[in-house]
C-alpha cells in the first residue's frame, strides 16, 4: 500500500530550504574555476585544403595589382562565384559531397609597407579555403573555387572597361585592363587537413552557471522534500490522521507562537490569550463534544475513509439527532503516546466549558500505578457517593474547574474497570462536565479500561509527534473495544506566517476567569499542574 504524498504543500513548508540550496549551488557555480577556452575537437569526415591568390603590386614579383584585395574577397564569398566551382567540382550526378565550407579571407603575409610612406597596399593576397570528403575532392574544389574566382574578375573588370573611355582596340571595342589576379599557390591534397570543429563554451558564461546553479539546488532540494516525505511516517496532514485512525478531525489546534522557552511549561491559552486562534479552536472544539454526531463504529465513511485502500465499503449515514442534555458529561482524553499536547486539550477543553458558567472537573488515571505495587492507600473502599467526592475536590486555579484525584478510590489500575464508573457517576452529580485523561493508549491499558465508564472519548493526534503505526493501532483499539469515539484532536498545526501574533497583544481575559495568566507544568500522565505566572 503506497502512503499519499501531499508534496506540494511539503514544498511550500519547505521554502526555506528550497531557498538556501538554490542561493548555495549558484553561488558555487559561480566561484567553481571553469576554462574559458573555446572548445575543439576534430572531424574525422571533412578535409580542408587552401589556396592562396592575388594581385602582387606593380613593383612586385608578377602581376600588375589592378585589383584590389577586397574585390577578390568579396567575389570569392559572392554565392555566383561558389556555385560556379562546385558545378565544376562536383558533375551532375556525381555522389561525391563536395560543397561543406568555403570561405576567403586576407592571407596575413599581404600587408606590406610600400615606398616607406607608412600605407598599407590596396592590393593583396587572399586564402582560399575550402572542405570535401577526401583531401582530393577539398584540392579539387579549391582550385576550382580559385579559377571561377579569376574569370569573374576578368569578366567585371570588363565590364568597367566598356563603361569607360579608355582606348580602345583594333576592332573598336574596349581593350580588357589586366586584373593582375594570379593563383600563386594552388591546392594539393598532400597539404589537406583535417576540420577541427568548434564549439563555444557555455560554461564560460558566469550568468549561465548561476542559473545552471539554482535549477540544480532546486531540484536537489525538490528530491530532499520528496525523500523525506516518503520516509516520514508520522502525522502532519489532517488528512493523514483521519485516514490512520479512522476517525473524523473534529478539531485542529494550532501550535502556540511564539513557543515557549522553558521546557514543559505552556499556557493555557483559553484564559491567557482568549481571543487567539487556539483558544477559538478549543471552542469550536467544545461545540464538537455538544453537539457532534458520534464516529460510526466499525467501517468509516465520508472524509475520513481511506481513500488508497481497496474493497471499503461505506457505512450507512445515520440521520443527525442532537444528543440529549447530560448525555455528553464525562469526557476521555487518550492519545496513542505520550503526547506533550494531551495535558493541553484537557486543560483547554475544562477552561471552555469553565468560561460558560459550567462546572467542571478534572481527573487523571495516569496516577494510578499497576499491579499490587502501588504505595498508597485507597480511603473508600466502599460505596462512593457525592459526599466522598466533594471531600476530595481540590479548587484549580481557573474559575469553576475543581480537580480531584482517583488515589482515595481506586488502589491500582486493574480496580479502574469496576470502581472508575462509580466515581465519574458521582462526580457528575456535583458538576457539569467531567473531564478524564488517561496515560498513553498503547503503553498501558488505563484508557483501555475506562472507555466504558465514559460518554465521549476524544483521541489526540499530534502533529510531527504521532507516528502513523501508532494511528493505525489506537483506531483498531478503540473500535474493537467499542469505545464512544467522537473524533481526532489534530494538534500543534503550524500556523501560516502571516497569522503568528505574540501572545499578550489580544484582548485581556475575561472577568470570569480567576487568573488572567495560567502557566502549565505538563507532568507525563498528569492532569498540567497550575502555577501563577
Amino acid at each position: 500500500m503506497i502512503e499519499p504524498i501531499h508534496f506540494w504543500a511539503a514544498l511550500r513548508r519547505s521554502w526555506r530550504l528550497l531557498a538556501a540550496l538554490a542561493l548555495l549551488f549558484a553561488v558555487v557555480a559561480v566561484l567553481l574555476p571553469v576554462s574559458h577556452a573555446v572548445g575543439q575537437k576534430d572531424n574525422p569526415v571533412l578535409w580542408r585544403a587552401t589556396s592562396i591568390v592575388g594581385a602582387p603590386p606593380s613593383n612586385g614579383i608578377v602581376g600588375t595589382g589592378n585589383v584590389t584585395l577586397a574585390q577578390i574577397i568579396f567575389f570569392a564569398n559572392s554565392f555566383e562565384v561558389k556555385e560556379s566551382a562546385i558545378s565544376a567540382a562536383k558533375p551532375p550526378g556525381s555522389p561525391v559531397r563536395v560543397f561543406l565550407a568555403m570561405k576567403a579571407a586576407p592571407q596575413a603575409a599581404s600587408k606590406s609597407k610600400s615606398g616607406g610612406s607608412g600605407k598599407k597596399n590596396q592590393t593583396g593576397l587572399a586564402l582560399l579555403a575550402a572542405s570535401g570528403q577526401t583531401p582530393d575532392v577539398a584540392a579539387t574544389l579549391c582550385n576550382d573555387w580559385a579559377k571561377a574566382l579569376g574569370i569573374k574578375l576578368a569578366a567585371v573588370a570588363a565590364a568597367t572597361a566598356a563603361t569607360s573611355n579608355k582606348p580602345k582596340s583594333s576592332s573598336g571595342t574596349a581593350a580588357s585592363p589586366p586584373t593582375g589576379y594570379q593563383i600563386l599557390l594552388p591546392a594539393q591534397p598532400a597539404t589537406a587537413t583535417r576540420t577541427i570543429s568548434k564549439t563555444s563554451n557555455l560554461t564560460s558564461s558566469r550568468k549561465v552557471r548561476a542559473l545552471a546553479g539554482v535549477v540544480i539546488g532546486l531540484l536537489v532540494a525538490a528530491g530532499i522534500v520528496l525523500i523525506s516525505q516518503l520516509l516520514n511516517k508520522r502525522l502532519r496532514e489532517a488528512s493523514r490522521a483521519e485516514a490512520h485512525f479512522k476517525f473524523p478531525v473534529v478539531a485542529e489546534i494550532p501550535e502556540p507562537w511564539p513557543a515557549e522557552v522553558d521546557e514543559g511549561v505552556q499556557p493555557i491559552v483559553v484564559t491567557s490569550d482568549p481571543t487567539s486562534g487556539a483558544a477559538e479552536a478549543y471552542r469550536k472544539l467544545r461545540m464538537s463534544v455538544m453537539f457532534e454526531a458520534m464516529a460510526p463504529a466499525g467501517v468509516p465513511s465520508g472524509a475520513y475513509q481511506e481513500q488508497y485502500a481497496d474493497n471499503l465499503l461505506l457505512a450507512p449515514i445515520e440521520p443527525y439527532n442532537a444528543p440529549a442534555r447530560g448525555s455528553r458529561s464525562v469526557i476521555l482524553v487518550v492519545s496513542p503516546g505520550a503526547e506533550g499536547s494531551r495535558p493541553q486539550v484537557v486543560a483547554n477543553l475544562s477552561a471552555t466549558f469553565a468560561e460558560a458558567g459550567q462546572r467542571v472537573i478534572v481527573t487523571s488515571a495516569g496516577e494510578i500505578g499497576s499491579g499490587t505495587s502501588a504505595g498508597y492507600e485507597v480511603n473508600h473502599v466502599g460505596a462512593i457517593g457525592t459526599d466522598e467526592i466533594r471531600a476530595q475536590l481540590q479548587p484549580a486555579s481557573i474559575e469553576n474547574v475543581s480537580m480531584l484525584s482517583l488515589r482515595p478510590f481506586v488502589k491500582n489500575s486493574a480496580q479502574l474497570v469496576g470502581r472508575a464508573g462509580a466515581v465519574f457517576e458521582a462526580a457528575r452529580q456535583l458538576a457539569d462536565v467531567v473531564i478524564v485523561e488517561a496515560p498513553p493508549f498503547l503503553e498501558v491499558h488505563h484508557g483501555g479500561a475506562l472507555v466504558h465508564a465514559v460518554d465521549v472519548v476524544l483521541v489526540v493526534g499530534e502533529y510531527g509527534n504521532t507516528t502513523l503505526d501508532d494511528a493505525d493501532q489506537t483506531g483498531v483499539l478503540l473500535r474493537r473495544l467499542g469505545a464512544p469515539v467522537l473524533g481526532v484532536v489534530f494538534t500543534q498545526v503550524p500556523l501560516p506566517k502571516g497569522q503568528r501574533v505574540r501572545r499578550g497583544s489580544s484582548a485581556p481575559a475575561p472577568a470570569t476567569i480567576a487568573v488572567p495568566v495560567v502557566e502549565v507544568a505538563q507532568v507525563p500522565g498528569q492532569f498540567p499542574v497550575e502555577t501563577q505566572a
